[in-house]
């Protein structure tokens, strides 16, 4: 048992067995918190990684040690990014952010509070958008078209949060590791624009509402 635990530690596996929570026990536990630690799991020659929260729920995840088995804990934190719009009214420009999420799982309402929500004076509430790289099934429920060669899609969720029913559907969507959340000042203009140097392929136009119903 190696890396971000409270101390490293080699054991033999008893006849009862030993699984993989057991030995992150054994070693006094993860440092960091359990949605931010990677377990990872390596026998012979190949490694398999899963999220210790995720472990937790899912007991499949728990496997059974072997003699030779090697676990690595280590932290990975989660991130989503702001920008446009966003942030203290006191910015003259927008606020880039890259901010953790603090938590298990958050959502985009929780995500926008964290950056400091939608600056009164320039932002454009009608123009909120979720960038995301989107498992390829996901986007075709969702009627996009995903090239066969493709292993992710980029997507882009719009949500109008001038519209009452907007801030419902923004509490219920899930953010994901690394998605980006952009506010413009003005939709018609600077969306385009960012669509264009980021990701030119992008399925656009997504209302959130087609995913959290």
């Amino acid at each position: 048992m190696l890396g971000d635990v409270t101390q490293s530690t080699q054991f033999p596996i008893d006849n009862g067995g030993a699984r993989v929570l057991d030995a992150i026990a054994r070693a006094g536990g993860p440092r960091f918190p359990a949605y931010e630690t990677i377990v990872t799991l390596q026998r012979a020659g190949m490694a398999e990684r899963a999220r210790l929260s995720d472990m937790a729920r899912r007991p499949e995840q728990n496997v059974q040690l072997r003699g030779g088995d090697v676990i690595f804990v280590g932290r990975e934190p989660r991130y989503f990014l702001a920008m446009g719009a966003t942030g203290p009214l006191a910015s003259s420009s927008p606020v880039n952010r890259r901010m953790p999420f603090e938590g298990e799982a958050i959502s985009l309402g929780d995500a926008l509070a964290r950056a400091g929500g939608l600056q009164d004076d320039r932002a454009d509430a009608r123009a909120v958008f979720v960038f995301r790289n989107e498992r390829p099934e996901t986007a075709r429920s969702l009627g996009g078209e995903v090239p066969a060669n493709f292993t992710t899609m980029p997507t882009v969720y719009w949500v109008d949060m001038s519209d009452p029913a907007g801030l419902f559907l923004a509490n219920g969507f899930p953010m994901r590791d690394q998605d980006v959340i952009f506010d413009s000042t003005a939709a018609s203009v600077d969306v385009v624009k960012f669509l264009q140097v980021v990701i030119p392929f992008a399925n656009t136009g997504i209302a959130l509402g087609a995913v959290t119903r």
